[in-house]
C-alpha cells in the first residue's frame, strides 16, 4: 500500500512539473487583405490599440496585415478589426474589449502616391516616403516618417519623439513633450503652436 501512495505521490509531482513546461497559449492571428485601388485615394486607420507600419510599392493596390498576440484565443478575439473599401479609400478600424491584454501591429503596403490619415491611442506610428498628405493622432508613442514629396504632413503625439524626414509642402507638429526632428521643409512650418493651419 504504501509502495503504491509513493508511486502516486511522484506521479503527481512529474504531471506538477509538465504542466510548469508547458507553454501558455501564445498564438498570433493574422488578417490579410488587398484591395485594387488608383493613386491619389486615403488609407484611414483608426484603432484604440496598436502600432502602426506603412511602406510603398509600385502597385496599385494595398495591401493590409494585421497581426494579433495574445496568451489566450479569447483575448486575441477581443480585438475586433474591420477592413472595407469605400472607392478608392481604404478604412480600417480596430477595437479592443476594455483591460483586453493583446498585441497588435498593422503593417500597410499602399501606393508610392496616396494620403494617409492614422489614429492610434496606444502604439508608434512609422510612415516611409511617399508623395501624399500625412495625417498622423498617437496618444503614447513614437512618429517616424520618410521623406514626403509632395503633400503636407499634421502630426500629433501626447509625448513621444517625432521624426521627419524632407517635405515639400507644410508641417504641423504639435508634442506635449519628446524631440523634434525635421529634415528640409519647403511650405509653412507650424511647430507647437496652437491654432495654426498649415
Amino acid at each position: 500500500m504504501k509502495s503504491y501512495i509513493k508511486k502516486s505521490f511522484y506521479a503527481l509531482i512529474l504531471l506538477a512539473i509538465l504542466a510548469l513546461t508547458v507553454p501558455a497559449y501564445a498564438g498570433t492571428g493574422k488578417i490579410v487583405k488587398t484591395f485594387p485601388v488608383n493613386t491619389g485615394g486615403t488609407l484611414v486607420i483608426e484603432s484604440n490599440l496598436g502600432s502602426i507600419y506603412i511602406d510603398t510599392w509600385d502597385r496599385d493596390e494595398v495591401s493590409v496585415l494585421v497581426r494579433k498576440s495574445a496568451s489566450s484565443k479569447q483575448r486575441e478575439k477581443g480585438f475586433e478589426v474591420q477592413i472595407e473599401q469605400r472607392g478608392n479609400d481604404i478604412y480600417v478600424k480596430g477595437e479592443n474589449e476594455q483591460n483586453n491584454r493583446v498585441s497588435v501591429d498593422f503593417c500597410i503596403n499602399i501606393p508610392k502616391k496616396y494620403n494617409v490619415d492614422l489614429k492610434t491611442d496606444k502604439g508608434s506610428i512609422n510612415v516611409g516616403d511617399l508623395k501624399g498628405n500625412v495625417k498622423l493622432l498617437t496618444s503614447d508613442g513614437g512618429i517616424s516618417i520618410g521623406d514626403i514629396t509632395d503633400g503636407d504632413v499634421d502630426v500629433r503625439t501626447s509625448g513621444d519623439r517625432v521624426k521627419v524626414g524632407n517635405v515639400k509642402g507644410g508641417i504641423k507638429v504639435d508634442t506635449s513633450g519628446g524631440s523634434i526632428l525635421l529634415g528640409k521643409i519647403t511650405g509653412k512650418s507650424c511647430i507647437n503652436e496652437s491654432g495654426c493651419n498649415i
